[in-house]
């Protein structure tokens, strides 16, 4: 009896001493100096330092695949003249994937539109010349890209662009950091595209906002709350402008080089994979609102939440099942 009550006095003082305890503190690192975007990764304070491997493999990707940078990886394939080169695992694999999006979307997902993508200013408000876009059209096809064990080439003048797919990769590759590190719960946030994983300090799901398209940075159309999942948003207002009444924004429709005619404003993907979270997200921007929406149903493990330009939010079947979203007034 007496070592029954001593034992159940131990439990109360561990339960009282578990209630008084602080919570666990958190702290955000902040990077300015790849992928084009502000990147910041929130840990527990006592694995601070995996938020620096983070960054350093972000760094190493975007050296990968930037095709702005000569010495990348991609602008070799892109300046080789169809002449196969060797490339890295991860670019192969997302070359890969390139080419299953392809696939997948009826070649309205292509990453080799660089010829027409390189031709576009957003911040400065200019539109090609239509001579110039037309000439860039003709170079693009995926049929001219050649994948295959650790090489690729890219014929007929086509420039890969890996826009639409590194940021998600990167949740993948910052995944697999973490893990290894054997941290549970962070929030990486690569300029919009966000991995969470577990919980915050208060026991409960990060929030991850879905942002209101053409709206101030901080409104919302609404907040997602799950526990280890990746989320990304293609949305025309990320990078475009107005000229005469027109919008012209960066999703483009690789068949004319142009901005895609689309009802839908912005996609956003809740996923396990990074990687397909974003070429999901520009897929479902490219094929408008009916046909995403099937798409998505069809698929195992995706989910969307689309805003589309007469003010209507779609979502999917698992969202409200599977991830908690709600809407903000």
């Amino acid at each position: 009896m007496r070592r029954s009550a001593a034992w159940l006095l131990s439990l109360a003082v561990m339960a009282a001493l578990a209630a008084c305890a602080p919570a666990p503190k958190v702290v955000t690192s902040t990077a300015l100096d790849f992928m084009d975007t502000v990147s910041m990764v929130t840990l527990y304070e006592r694995d601070a330092s995996a938020a620096q491997r983070v960054f350093d493999a972000c760094r190493d990707l975007d050296g990968l695949l930037d095709m702005r940078d000569p010495s990348s990886e991609i602008s070799r394939l892109n300046g080789a003249d169809g002449v196969s080169v060797p490339i890295s695992s991860d670019t192969e694999a997302l070359l890969r994937i390139g080419v299953e999006a392809a696939r997948i979307s009826d070649g309205l997902f292509d990453i080799t539109v660089g010829t027409a993508s390189l031709l576009w200013d957003f911040p400065g408000g200019v539109i090609p010349d239509k001579a110039a876009l037309d000439a860039a059209v003709s170079h693009v096809g995926i049929d001219n890209l050649a994948v295959g064990d650790g090489r690729a080439s890219i014929t007929n003048g086509g420039v890969v662009d890996m826009g639409a797919l590194a940021k998600g990769y990167a949740l993948d590759i910052a995944q697999e950091i973490l893990a290894g590190q054997g941290v549970a719960n962070a929030l990486v946030n690569l300029g919009g595209s966000v991995l969470a994983l577990g919980v915050r300090p208060d026991g409960q799901p990060w929030r991850v906002g879905v942002q209101k398209p053409f709206g101030n940075a901080d409104e919302l159309l609404g907040v997602i709350e799950a526990p280890n999942i990746k989320v990304v948003t293609a949305g025309l207002y990320q990078r475009s402008f107005e000229l005469d009444g027109m919008l012209y924004h960066h999703i483009l429709d690789p068949r004319a080089g142009m901005p895609a005619d689309t009802d839908v404003w912005s996609a956003t993907i809740i996923a396990d994979s990074g990687v397909w979270a974003d070429a999901y997200s520009t897929i479902c921007v490219l094929l408008g609102s009916r046909r995403a929406m099937a798409l998505v149903e069809d698929t195992d493990g995706v989910e969307c939440i689309l805003a589309l330009s007469d003010g209507t939010i779609l979502t999917s079947g698992g969202i409200g099942a599977k991830v908690s979203f709600y809407a903000v007034d």
